[in-house]
């Protein structure tokens, strides 16, 4: 029994040494088809001992597979994409499984096996699947233009299932940076087939997946229903049809019921499918359901390690999404223990992840810097990627002293500078140096918004008058009404201030202790609308809720909907469930009884129960 290696390829040479070294210790050739290579992939690949053939390309991956098979002397075909492998220590099983089914039954066309696809830059599974990866030539050859799939000669395809076995193909084609720019190529190969009603079953499932890749949902949505009313049965994927639409729709927000109608009927048809209950989750939380959302995720975690069906599963991608979302829960609950250990989680399955640093960074901020950095360490190492995370997020974040320990180190080992070392200065209290830098790298007439921000922001809190009079001078009419009032050259702002005012005021919550605050926010006092909310949740988001409750409570007219929910949730931050409990009811009976008001209702409930020792209460 002798076995033929097939590779079609173009522009390889990163992958194909690892293809094809993989597997030529069970191989007796190597069968590479290049289509126009531009690089060092032939090269690469004859080296590597394998017979390379060049097609000229005719944008039909059938086509050059088939020439491919046409080259091939052998029976038994391994047919892998150049961005495709097997590990050495897995491929010596390969001629094993043959050689069974050989003996067992000689009418098998080829096995099915385990097909993992991982994305190289995030190092993240993004999908598992069960492919055909090996097979008869003599009896199988390929078809279709894209996403091309094996047909049989004569008769019905027999295939085998060998994904117990300890081998995996691995793929590494699909990246988060080129998903897009495969997506376009794919629908114009599709598109064409179209046009020249050379179309196969398949079609309209891959027409919805590079939509959905493009963000073009609606046409996703169309093309998956397309498919499904054709009725087609196709191994392994009759669940991606029902995924792109329900992804689709969470997406798009269309409206609730229709969502759950179709999360419900894949649910039916597809019991246990871990996708589909993680889905399920996302729609709770979009519904604000965050505690059923919650036990949904954690089934769906089950689901995914459990799963053993013959659908795609594609929740490994998302695996730091749900952990990121069970976190954020958790956070609303005020359980910051569970919300700290499920944001290590997100970080661990995607350590680039913003959100969940964000999340972990808040959480620790009330720690010592000591004790931060080992943490911050434990997730990261000092690599320029990693450090440029950092450095960027802590900017974003407004942490200035672990922004220095960390631009320390872009400066001594990177060698890089530039923005870092405003963002050093502006959040280290060096708010006159920061000035000067500014205005040294701005072009006059040339300043942005977010730089007229910085500018006026480092010139107020300098506390110099000499560098707010040179601030005047570089920002635009509506941040010199601001100033002036500052330097009391004025007693009254105008209504088309109010959104500078907001940006201002947005930037002092991430930076000023609350002394601070109070003292620059009597500006508020000089235009002629009341600002108190937008303040009031300006405060809720830089988690300063003791100050956010006075400025809630100095609105000139009573709270009422979303400001008295919002009121209550600060309460219910500060522990104070009692009088939560009571804002959410009131909330309620005004009128306003959106579910998330329920949910905190019940948890300020819950936790005024435990703070009195279980006593039920109603």
């Amino acid at each position: 029994m002798k076995i033929s290696l097939c590779v079609i390829c173009k522009n390889e040479e990163r992958n194909i040494k690892r293809c094809l070294e993989g597997v030529s210790a069970v191989v007796d050739e190597m069968i590479v088809v290049d289509t126009g290579s531009t690089d060092n992939t032939i090269e690469v690949a004859k080296e590597s001992g394998a017979d390379v053939y060049v097609y000229v390309w005719d944008n039909n991956f059938s086509n050059a597979k088939n020439y491919a098979l046409e080259q091939a002397k052998n029976e038994w075909i391994i047919f892998l994409d150049a961005d495709e492998y097997v590990l050495p220590n897995q491929a010596y099983m390969i001629p094993s499984i043959i050689k069974e089914i050989e003996q067992c039954d000689r009418t098998t066309d080829g096995f099915m096996l385990k097909h993992i696809s991982i994305d190289e830059e995030s190092e993240l599974i993004i999908e598992t699947n069960r492919l055909l990866r090996v097979f008869r030539k003599s009896t199988l050859r390929y078809q279709g233009a894209i996403h091309e799939s094996v047909f049989k000669l004569n008769g019905k395809m027999n295939f085998a299932d060998a994904t117990e076995s300890d081998v995996a193909v691995y793929h590494t084609g699909y990246t988060a940076s080129n998903m897009v720019e495969k997506a376009e190529r794919n629908l114009k190969l599709l598109l064409h087939d179209v046009e020249s009603n050379n179309t196969n079953v398949m079609t309209s499932l891959y027409l919805s997946d590079c939509y959905m890749g493009l963000g073009k949902f609606e046409k996703s949505v169309e093309y998956a229903i397309e498919f499904l009313d054709k009725n087609t049965q196709v191994y392994g994927f009759n669940a991606k049809p029902y995924l792109n639409i329900i992804r689709s729709l969470i997406i798009t927000n269309t409206a609730e019921g229709k969502t759950r109608q179709w999360i419900n009927k894949a649910l039916n048809l597809f019991p246990g499918h871990p996708d589909f209950v993680w889905l399920n989750g996302l729609q709770y939380l979009a519904e604000k359901k965050y505690s059923v959302a919650l036990e949904i995720f954690f089934d769906a975690i089950s689901l995914s390690k459990e799963y053993n069906g013959f659908e795609a599963v594609t929740i490994t991608r998302v695996m730091s999404e749900i952990y990121n979302h069970m976190a954020s829960i958790y956070v609303f609950k005020n359980d910051k223990i569970n919300a700290f250990d499920y944001y290590v989680k997100a970080l661990k399955e995607n350590k680039y992840m913003e959100k969940a640093f964000e999340g972990i960074i808040t959480i620790v901020s009330e720690y010592s810097f000591e004790e931060i950095i080992p943490l911050i360490n434990s997730l990261y190492d000092d690599s320029e990627k990693d450090i440029l995370f950092l450095v960027n997020n802590l900017s974003g974040l407004r942490k200035g002293k672990l922004l220095i320990y960390y631009a320390n180190i872009w400066r001594t080992k990177y060698n890089h500078r530039g923005i870092i070392d405003f963002y050093t200065l502006y959040l280290n209290g060096k708010y006159e140096e920061s000035f000067k830098m500014l205005c040294a790298s701005v072009r006059e007439n040339k300043i942005d918004k977010i730089t007229q921000v910085y500018i006026v922001v480092s010139a107020l809190l300098s506390m110099r008058e000499a560098i707010v009079h040179l601030a005047w001078s570089k920002v635009d009419t509506s941040f010199k009404r601001i100033l002036e009032v500052y330097l009391g050259r004025r007693d009254r702002l105008l209504v088309e201030d109010v959104d500078s005012l907001v940006d201002l005021f947005s930037e002092l919550v991430r930076i000023c202790d609350d002394a601070q605050l109070k003292e620059l926010f009597n500006i508020k006092g000089y235009i002629p609308i009341d600002m108190s909310i937008k303040i009031a949740l300006m405060l809720m988001n830089q988690k300063k809720y003791e100050l956010a409750l006075e400025y809630f409570d100095g609105k000139s007219s009573p709270l009422e909907g979303a400001a008295m929910f919002q009121f209550g949730v600060c309460l219910f931050r500060l522990g104070k469930y009692s009088e939560a409990l009571e804002t959410f009811k009131a909330t309620i009976n005004s009128g306003f009884s959106e579910q998330q008001v329920i949910e905190y209702l019940n948890w300020s409930l819950s936790s005024r129960q435990q703070s009195m020792g279980g006593t039920n209460e109603n």
